[in-house]
């Protein structure tokens, strides 16, 4: 008789080696995630095609205001202007874009989808390809993220050109739990940054990889501040007796130290998303006509 204990644990490791594959960025998704600004606050956008339309997606709280959540704030406005970030250049280079908004209408689901009222040059015709809830995520799956961390980005070259893209960072994390809601959302293990809102999160790699959630924010260490004594060198007295040889002695300072970023990201899922676009599908027709740069090397 076969031990039912080893069977589970081949079933767990064969399910890793098939569906826990790094999730690299392809440069498809690095070249789709853009830094946007709005009230004063920076994040980030990625955009995805759904039944042959192009729509933008960001956090909530982003356009909201929000500054904890959930709720995230409601969004009454019909259309919106954000100020994105121009990807084909090596400065940092604003411009504003105006987008007709599809809310979500769960205040408590920290996603927003944009669709833009007019072409917007320069920007990638193609958009990522999204997962819904039929797709198979796994716990413990290793995931991606893209972002710009503190308002910052950096600039790659093309090959045998002289052209310039800047890109977002990439962040590496884990499915930690995977919340049915609603609103759907994952538990991610990670170390996520301000800035990182409204970016995707990636799984899978190559060809499948697809858009399962969007950044929403950490669980921050709700610890006391507490107050420790640290040794720190002092400075050996002038008046030494004869012979003596000066020795730095040490003494103790009081610091207080807190930590702030457990490791803990919510993330909520696409189908958020999904589930707006398909009942307002308002987005721009995906056409090769579109002005797109190119794809950056990896």
């Amino acid at each position: 008789m076969r031990n039912p204990f080893l069977v589970l644990a081949f079933s767990l490791v064969a399910s890793a080696c098939s569906y826990g594959q790094s999730a690299m960025p392809t440069a498809g998704a690095l070249s789709r995630t853009f830094m946007i600004k709005m009230n004063g606050e920076q994040g980030t956008m990625f955009a995805v095609h759904v039944d042959g339309r192009q729509y933008w997606v960001t956090a909530r709280h982003l356009l909201t205001g929000a500054k904890t959540g959930p709720p995230y704030g409601r969004i009454t406005a019909k259309t919106s202007t954000l100020e994105v970030m121009i990807p084909d250049s090596g400065n940092i280079q604003w411009k504003p874009y105006e987008f007709d908004v599809i809310d979500p209408g769960d205040e408590n689901a920290d996603v927003v989808v944009l669709a833009p009222r007019l072409p917007m040059p320069g920007f990638s015709s193609r958009s990522l390809s999204i997962m819904d809830s039929n797709g198979s995520v796994f716990l413990g799956g290793e995931c991606s993220f893209l972002g710009f961390p503190f308002a910052e980005s950096y600039v790659v070259k093309f090959k045998d050109s002289s052209a310039a893209f800047r890109l977002p960072y990439m962040k590496h994390c884990y499915i930690s739990a995977i919340l049915s809601g609603p609103p759907a959302m994952y538990v991610l293990d990670g170390i996520n940054n301000f800035g990182f809102s409204g970016g995707p999160v990636l799984y899978g790699t190559g060809p499948q990889q697809r858009v399962i959630a969007v950044i929403s924010g950490f669980r921050p260490e709700l610890s006391e501040v507490q107050t420790v004594e640290i040794p720190v060198p002092e400075t050996a007295p002038t008046s030494m007796q004869s012979g003596q040889s000066a020795q730095p002695r040490k003494k103790t300072e009081k610091h207080q130290v807190v930590i702030l970023n457990p490791g803990i990201i919510y993330a909520y899922s696409i189908d958020v998303a999904l589930t707006a676009i398909r009942k307002n599908p308002i987005g721009r027709p995906e056409t090769e006509s579109d002005s797109a740069p190119a794809k950056p090397s990896n």
